[in-house]
């Protein structure tokens, strides 16, 4: 569960602070290709203040019911 946990941060976490971390962790966890899907460019090109955040990292890993 620590690595689902750890790869929806680092998949979903956008944020300037602590991008080279996430990066880090992403290419420790992920295979090459889905490495650079996540992680395209080695800088962070979204700009000094945007944030994305998942907040709900259970909400991720429940099991869908089918209902």
């Amino acid at each position: 569960m620590n690595t689902v946990n750890q790869f929806i941060d680092v998949s979903y976490h956008r944020e300037k602070d602590g991008f080279e971390e996430r990066k880090k962790v992403a290419k420790s966890i992920m295979d090459k290709e889905l490495y650079e899907q996540f992680y395209p460019s080695e800088k962070f090109v979204y700009g000094d203040s945007y944030a994305s955040v998942p907040n709900d990292l259970q909400l991720y890993v429940q099991q869908y019911d089918g209902g």
